[in-house]
């Protein structure tokens, strides 16, 4: 299921989407329309490894949203759609194109509310420290 292409409908929309894990740093979720392959959103995440030496957004990552602990976990559909809401409201995206796009994961998480959870950070900076 690692490299399994999804389905998801998003604004009447069929998008396609995959999460993978580029190197030890950096994940993409790549997402394309199912009617146009060629246009391509890559929404790239960069961290560090969790003290198990997964992928945070694999493994599921905490983050706050209001006073709530929101476990961010990137082959959960749920996220996916919220984030190309977000995006494709308020990036300039064509879906007809046949382009490229590159989102920072990152950077839309806060857009979108969330903050990183502080104490988790903490850990695993302290665990790698040890290593």
């Amino acid at each position: 299921m690692k490299n399994k292409i999804r389905q998801i409908i998003v604004n009447k929309q069929i998008l396609n989407w995959r999460f993978r894990t580029l190197n030890s740093r950096v994940s993409h979720v790549l997402i394309f329309p199912a009617e146009n392959k060629t246009c391509r959103i890559r929404i790239l995440f960069r961290y560090n490894l969790t003290y198990t030496g997964g992928n945070p957004f694999n493994e599921g990552l905490p983050f706050k949203k209001g006073n709530e602990t929101i476990v961010i976990n990137l082959n959960q559909p749920r996220f996916i759609n919220e984030f190309l809401l977000h995006i494709l409201k308020y990036e300039n995206i064509s879906l007809t194109a046949n382009k490229e796009y590159a989102i920072d994961g990152l950077k839309t998480l806060e857009q979108l509310g969330y903050k990183e959870n502080k104490l988790e950070n903490i850990l695993i900076k302290e665990y790698e420290k040890k290593i």
